[in-house]
């Protein structure tokens, strides 16, 4: 399990802004991952999973956006070396 944190100020209006971050790997193969965004205009909760196979991993994130913005979808694939 690992988590990460970070916050910083925004230029455009003054506000602090965050966002924190968890990801457990399961069984060194399988890879699940949540966030959360504070003080953000358009987006909040983040989910993902990640599969590694050999030297290669998959990995899928769910992004919802509030307003006119759908929600985003990102499917990576990728080879560690």
């Amino acid at each position: 399990l690992s988590a990460e944190m970070k916050a910083f100020q925004c230029i455009d209006d003054n506000s602090i802004k965050a966002a924190i971050g968890l990801s457990s790997l399961f069984y060194d193969k399988f890879i699940l991952r949540l966030g959360y965004k504070f003080n953000h205009d358009a987006e909040d909760l983040s989910a993902g999973v990640g599969f590694k196979i050999g030297k290669f991993s998959l990995d899928y994130a769910y992004l919802p956006f509030d307003y006119e913005i759908d929600d985003v979808h990102i499917i990576g694939i990728n080879y560690l070396f």
